[in-house]
């Protein structure tokens, strides 16, 4: 199925899903994160961590979702990536 054609048929059945930039966000940032600390001999604790990935993704999301808004398909988080 064409990638049109996949779309439509998400929409059409109201199917929830994340772009695949974004499903991979999470595990980039974790290794990012991770490199940089490792480098620098720093470390962090789990909340650190936790809300620094969480500050990415809201991000990413809020980046999303306004791309989408400018070219008129509020809520469409594929056109937005």
């Amino acid at each position: 199925m064409c990638r049109k054609r996949k779309k439509i048929h998400i929409k059409k059945n109201n199917v929830h899903f994340a772009p695949e930039k974004a499903a991979n966000a999470g595990d980039v940032a974790v290794s990012s994160l991770e490199m940089a600390l490792d480098n620098m001999g720093f470390s962090r604790s789990f909340e650190e961590v936790d809300g620094r990935i969480r500050e990415i993704l809201k991000n990413i999301h809020g980046n999303s979702t306004e791309a989408a808004e400018t070219y008129n398909c509020a809520g469409d988080l594929v056109i937005g990536v």
